[in-house]
């Protein structure tokens, strides 16, 4: 994405936010992760993916915002056979750590690195994707689910539940895995 914009004498450091909806105040940038996700095909439905980039005008001549991403993304390839109809999915982060919620990032120049400063607070270790209408899975092409995740989500792994469009689970499956990144 390109973003344009102009800026007069300044002579401090500037941050900037994606999506600018994101709340700020002070020191402090408030991003939003939602208990439920909507699936966009292909990808990540827009405004969903919080971004920062800042630049210290003090001491470069770069007034290039380089935009560095607040969280990781968990991607599911999932196929089946049998005419299974497939509505809605829950993700558990099995380490018990909170996937969506009201979240903290101190804006201390560590943001996009492993050292940065993002809680979330509230909410719980359960997150749920809907899909606009139920779908049949293919043995042959997986459909790909993409959904964002705080960073450093799932060091004990997650599980999956599927359900079909009565509510019913479909399939259940557990993975131990490491750190999203």
């Amino acid at each position: 994405a390109t973003f344009k914009g102009e800026y007069g004498e300044i002579s401090s450091r500037v941050t900037a936010f994606y999506p600018l909806k994101m709340a700020r105040n002070g020191s402090f940038y408030y991003p939003q992760f939602p208990s439920v996700q909507k699936y966009y095909e292909n990808g990540i439905a827009p405004d969903t993916f919080p971004m920062v980039a800042y630049v210290d005008f003090n001491s470069t001549d770069d007034r290039v915002f380089h935009f560095k991403n607040l969280c990781g993304i968990l991607q599911l390839n999932l196929c089946g056979s049998g005419g299974l109809k497939v509505k809605d999915l829950e993700i558990v982060n099995l380490d018990g750590k909170p996937l969506w919620g009201d979240c903290t990032l101190s804006l201390d120049g560590k943001q996009g690195t492993d050292q940065q400063t993002m809680t979330v607070n509230g909410g719980n270790n359960v997150i749920k994707v809907s899909f606009p209408q139920a779908f049949i899975l293919k043995a042959s092409t997986p459909r790909v689910i993409n959904v964002v995740v705080p960073a450093g989500s799932f060091a004990e792994g997650f599980s999956v539940k599927v359900f079909d469009d009565k509510g019913d689970v479909l399939c259940f499956l557990t993975a131990n895995t490491d750190r999203v990144q």
